[in-house]
């Protein structure tokens, strides 16, 4: 059955038994659930096997976990204590706290969006314990210049950064060829590839591997006070030194864009937000602290989350569009805002705060960035116009990636997927706007050759002849002229 035709049958107080055609409530139907999960046969994990039974009064008390697969990804919905007796069902049962909320959807969503916390004490101690390892392995607080002088390496020394432990898998787990947790985080359909590359260099500069949806969602929607807010006294220099920092954070929200697959009228759900950039993501990212891949996954995108995610929706299309005003948007762009998609938004908002247990940051995120055009689209007009970056700024670019590689950062740099992989003859988009990080650099034949870490989990196989033999599992050694030939922008960490 799928979870929306179990919704359909669902009622307050009453339901529906498939089996007899009669109703029951109470006792009669827990008993009943008890003897469909005891009779379940073994299946594989993500098949329904307990009948998707659901009142009104139960969703204040239980709690989702995504089980998504491919080609045929649903959430398991256990209602009954008595149907957790199996071992496949997925529930979890805790009372929430009581909440006003504006119409009776926002409580249906706030309860679907909730996930059991930890004890008090055990979230501030994992924190410190964190700190305290990143502190000994000095990461914390070793930070470079505001402004240094760039210059080129000019031997090409060769550099390889260490990664963070890779902790993600797909949906379908770990023993699939290739093995996910050997390819870097692949962003699936999403398209944010910005939220990647931050996520690795964030990743890359604490040593722990990052949730690149909790970065996203962070840059559509944390509110930019909460920067000036923070105690920080080396965030707070770097904020002066930006200048009007607000209005650089407004602009770069304003390139957002929302995709219309599925989804006709352009409606600013969460999981249809497309773009950003690289500076403004790690700058919010000191909001709140870190969010490990393994409590938020992000691999393939938000296929974790899809059977979640199609829930939400179901609810929102059975209720009124009701104008949400609460705290948790407020930080988010006008255009972000729409009766349609608040409650939607707001329950994603809800789930990640409930997932992620957040660790305190080892230092400040302050991103230094450089770019001679704001997308790939802006760089394609500067060569139409026969105005192409001149020989000192793709110069300086590159002199800003050694000096990163040299002083042990992750540079993500701005340019084209189109050097990697050759457009489709039917291909209708000119951009294909990218972004990596890059984790190494060699020299061969007298040439510098770096190596980007590429994130749309794209085989290698399909790539430029050339390219494809420097390819191994996502990470590419690109030229240094294929790399500039539409390098717009790098940004590191300090």
């Amino acid at each position: 059955m799928t979870l929306a035709a179990a919704m359909v049958e669902a009622a307050p107080g009453l339901m529906h038994s498939r089996q007899s055609g009669r109703t029951s409530t109470g006792r009669e139907r827990q008993d009943e659930q008890r003897s469909r999960c005891a009779a379940a046969p073994d299946k594989k994990q993500g098949e329904t096997h307990c009948p998707l039974l659901l009142e009104a009064t139960d969703l204040d008390t239980i709690t989702l976990r995504e089980v998504g697969h491919a080609e045929n990804a649903h959430s398991q919905i256990c209602v009954h204590r008595a149907c957790c007796t199996s071992p496949y069902c997925a529930c979890r049962f805790r009372p929430l706290p009581q909440r006003r909320a504006s119409s009776p959807m926002s409580e249906t969503l706030f309860a679907v969006g909730a996930r059991r916390q930890r004890p008090p004490l055990l979230r501030p101690l994992l924190g410190l314990l964190f700190a305290f390892a990143n502190f000994t392995v000095g990461t914390a607080e070793q930070l470079l210049p505001a402004a240094p002088d760039y210059a080129r390496n000019p031997r090409c020394t060769a550099r390889a950064l260490a990664l963070p432990p890779s902790t993600h898998t797909s949906v379908d787990g770990d023993d699939i060829s290739p093995r996910p947790s050997k390819l870097p985080l692949d962003q699936g359909d999403a398209a944010i590839c910005f939220a990647y590359a931050t996520a690795d260099m964030i990743s890359q500069r604490v040593g722990v591997e990052i949730s690149p949806l909790d970065v996203a969602t962070k840059y559509y929607f944390a509110s930019p006070l909460r920067l000036e807010r923070s105690a920080n006294p080396r965030l707070q220099e770097h904020l002066r030194r930006m200048g009007d920092w607000r209005a650089a954070i407004e602009v770069s929200r304003a390139t957002t864009e929302i995709s219309q697959d599925n989804n006709p009228k352009g409606l600013p759900f969460i999981d249809k937000l497309e773009g950003g950039e690289e500076e403004i993501a790690a700058l919010l990212y000191n909001i709140d602290g870190l969010c490990r891949d393994k409590d938020l996954p992000s691999y393939e995108g938000f296929s974790h989350f899809f059977g979640y995610l199609g829930f939400l929706r179901w609810l929102v299309r059975q209720s009124a569009a009701v104008p949400y005003t609460r705290r948790s948007l407020g930080g988010a762009a006008p255009a972000l805002h729409n009766p349609e998609t608040d409650a939607f938004n707001e329950a994603w908002l809800n789930r990640v705060k409930h997932r992620c247990r957040r660790l305190p940051l080892p230092t400040p995120l302050l991103p230094i960035s450089f770019r001679v055009a704001t997308n790939e689209a802006s760089f394609l007009e500067m060569l139409d116009k026969g105005q192409p970056p001149s020989g000192d700024q793709v110069q300086h670019m590159l002199a800003m990636i050694d000096y990163a590689l040299d002083h042990d950062r992750a540079p993500a740099v701005g340019y084209s997927w189109y050097v990697l992989e050759q457009a489709a003859p039917d291909e209708i988009d000119l951009v294909a706007d990218h972004a990596s990080i890059v984790i190494g650099r060699r020299k061969v034949g007298g040439s510098c050759q770096y190596r980007i870490q590429d994130n749309t989990g794209e085989y290698c196989v399909r790539m430029r002849p050339g390219i494809r033999e420097r390819c191994d599992l996502g990470r590419v050694w690109l030229t240094e002229q294929e790399l500039t030939h539409t390098l717009y922008s790098v940004t590191y960490l300090r």
